[in-house]
């Protein structure tokens, strides 16, 4: 009798397990695969930025539909050949965009004119903007934009390091593949560029002046001043703090006897090589022939900044 109670009991112990072990098997392969198996997790792909202003932006998954209001952001997008999923552009970014209306890309014109039907009628995913402080004023084009509905991304690169930031965050948005490779080859050539210029004395070191498109200079605080200096020049206008670009005073610039000249070339552009060295003749880099025409749409807070800093190292130390 007692052995089958034991048979019994030992019956009931081995379905109970049975049962037990199906279960947990079961909720294992319930917890990781979807009830629609052709469709992605909710959320899988989910992540967020912290903006310029230090706003949090989610996003469920990188951005297919991309608007940019920034030539520099729209040079980032392009450098990332990533150009399709660009859907409007400020109307200078359009004017740059060699394929822009080959990819039916929206010209949307001046950005603070931006028409709000235009854009809700494209429907992007995200907007890029400078966050310029009119742009963040409570009455201002971001606010206006978000306002309606669009979801806005503001950056505001104005240094090498803030630049190469900026590439960062919109390369995860627009969920680029060659972000990795093309971010680190980019840190490497300037890297490269500095090991290049570490060892010149600073009583070895060019003097420069800068003249941009619009005729002025510029002053400590740009971009442009830090990638002079990165090339191991000294920007004769590197001190000064009134502006980023501020006027230039011809008798200081003669005085100063810059050993290079640079002019900045584009459309915008007077000055020429000739009429920059009639200007100033006695000039160590009018004498030695030093005056440079440097590419146009470079020395910006975007890529194209190796470009500018490339050709400077060439012009200042021809034998590095």
């Amino acid at each position: 009798m007692k052995s089958k109670v034991y048979a019994i009991i030992a019956v009931a112990v081995i379905l109970i397990a049975a049962v037990a072990t199906y279960s947990i098997v079961f909720a294992g392969d319930s917890s990781d695969k979807n009830d629609n198996p052709g469709e992605e997790t909710p959320g899988e792909e989910a992540f967020s930025i912290v903006d310029y202003r230090g706003n949090t932006i989610s996003f469920d998954a990188p951005a297919e539909r991309i608007v940019s209001l920034g030539s520099a952001f729209t040079d980032v997008i392009s450098w990332l050949n990533c150009e399709d999923k660009i859907v409007g552009l400020d109307g200078t970014s359009y004017k740059n965009l060699e394929n822009a209306k080959e990819l039916n890309i929206v010209d949307l014109g001046a950005v603070s004119s931006i028409n709000l039907e235009s854009l809700k009628t494209i429907n992007p995913d995200c907007i890029f903007i400078w966050s310029f402080p009119s742009y963040v004023a409570s009455d201002g084009i971001i606010t206006n934009l978000e306002n309606n509905g669009f979801k806005v991304v503001a950056l505001y690169p104005s240094s090498v390091d803030s630049t190469m930031q900026s590439i960062s965050t919109i390369s995860k948005i627009i969920g680029s593949d060659e972000a990795i490779e093309k971010s680190a080859d980019l840190q490497n050539r300037i890297d490269a560029i500095s090991a290049k210029v570490a060892n010149i004395p600073e009583d070895e070191r060019v003097k420069v002046y800068l003249q941009i498109q619009s005729g002025n200079t510029v002053g400590k605080d740009s971009i442009s001043n830090e990638l002079i200096t990165l090339a191991g020049g000294i920007n004769i206008y590197g001190e000064d703090t009134t502006s980023k670009n501020p006027t230039p005073n011809a008798e200081y610039v003669a005085t100063q006897n810059p050993d290079v000249i640079l002019l900045e070339a584009g459309s915008a552009q007077t000055e020429t090589i000739d009429s920059i060295s009639a200007k100033f003749p006695t000039t160590n880099a009018v004498q030695d022939g030093r005056v440079h025409i440097i590419s146009a749409n470079t020395m910006t807070a975007s890529p194209n900044l190796i470009i500018a800093l490339e050709e400077m190292v060439s012009f200042f130390y021809p034998d590095l």
